[in-house]
């Protein structure tokens, strides 16, 4: 569920952020405190139809990640940039980009 208080998302609280990040399979939470995780691929253009998956999921989520593409991964970093912290939208969209990859 995603509450609002004062027009924004409300960020989860450091129980909660533990609780849905172990049901993410090696998912971790960077420097900046955003949730991300780097997936392998054999070929740059897989890599490139992935990201394009998740930048529509992203789109018709309204919740932009970051995507770093590289030779042989990409990256998925998620954060929204109008919390100071992790949020149910950031963690729904790291399970749609899961469904994508392993679909």
């Amino acid at each position: 569920m995603i509450s609002k208080k004062g027009g924004s998302p409300m960020t989860l609280s450091v129980k909660q952020i533990s609780d849905r990040l172990s049901t993410l399979e090696n998912w971790e939470i960077n420097e900046d405190g955003a949730i991300q995780k780097r997936y392998p691929f054999d070929q740059y253009l897989s890599g490139v139809e992935f990201s394009s998956a998740i930048a529509n999921e992203a789109q018709r989520r309204t919740h932009y990640p970051v995507i770093l593409i590289n030779a042989d991964s990409v990256m998925i970093k998620i954060k929204a940039d109008d919390t100071k912290g992790l949020t149910e939208a950031d963690f729904a969209l790291a399970h749609a980009a899961e469904r994508i990859y392993y679909s």
